[in-house]
Formats: C-alpha cells, sequence, structure tokens
C-alpha cells in the first residue's frame, strides 16, 4: 500500500517488483500533512508571512496552519490508511509507502515521541490485536550508481 502520490507510489512499485509482490494499491489516506496556504512555502517564506508561525508548529501550538488540516485529523486519517492496508488480509507482513509526516504520525499513534525522518527511511511498525507498536528505524541505501 502507498500514498498515492506519484513518488510514494512509484517508490512503492519499485521495491515491490524485484520482491514479487503483488500490484501496488494507493490510498490518500496515506498522503502527507495537508499545511493548507504554507504548501509549496519554504520555511523562510512561512515565517515572513506568518511571523512565528514556523517556531509554534514545530512546538505543537498550532494545531492546524492556514487553510490546513488539523493534526487529529491527519493521525485519524492515517490510522486508516494503516488499517486499509491490512483489512480483509490474512496476517502476515505488508509495506506502507509514505511520506516522513506519515511516520511521525504513526509514532505518536504507537505512543512514542516522533523522530527526525531523513531522506529514504522510516520505521518498522507492528499491528498486533489492533495495537500499534513501533520497532526499529532504518535508512535505504543505494549502491554506487543506482538511482531512485
Amino acid at each position: 500500500m502507498a500514498s498515492d502520490l506519484a513518488r510514494a507510489r512509484r517508490t512503492a512499485e519499485l521495491v515491490a517488483e524485484p520482491l514479487g509482490l503483488e500490484p501496488v494499491r494507493t490510498t490518500a489516506d496515506l498522503r502527507e500533512h495537508d499545511i493548507g496556504e504554507w504548501d509549496g512555502k519554504t520555511w523562510e517564506e512561512i515565517e515572513r508571512d506568518w511571523p512565528g508561525a514556523k517556531a509554534e508548529w514545530v512546538a505543537e501550538r498550532i494545531d492546524t496552519p492556514p487553510g490546513g488540516e488539523s493534526r487529529s485529523a491527519f493521525h485519524q486519517r492515517v490510522e486508516r490508511g494503516v488499517r486499509q492496508a491490512t483489512e480483509g488480509r490474512p496476517p502476515g507482513r505488508f509495506l506502507i509507502v509514505a511520506h516522513g509526516g506519515v511516520v511521525r504520525a504513526l509514532e505518536r499513534l504507537a505512543g512514542i515521541e516522533p523522530t527526525p525522518i531523513e531522506f529514504l527511511s522510516g520505521r518498522w511498525f507492528s499491528l498486533d490485536n489492533g495495537r500499534l507498536r513501533a520497532g526499529d528505524g532504518f535508512q535505504a541505501t543505494r549502491r554506487r550508481g543506482e538511482d531512485f
């Protein structure tokens, strides 16, 4: 399962194909946090247009960016997306390819403090009897000359 945004979907396809996994299913529920009017802007532009907002957002004293999605709505959407990935399927391992904000939301849902996400990295999670548990983080590596 992957976010329906092109970069996540394509990454999932590149991983799934050589492993012989079934075709990648996508869902909008695994998209990044909708930050409304801040979307596409740099932190510098946000600071210029909304003075102090970056610090307030990072400190989680702002729940909803201007015109965007609240943190609680985002977390509910991400949780729904993860449950969609496993619903009606036999127990096993599932690969979900999404975005850094989704990983941080899952960390919160699993009861741990969110961690910074590097490019091509993530965290293993397990869903046991409806309870989300956070596992180890990982960093994907590429061999010299490989493109992602």
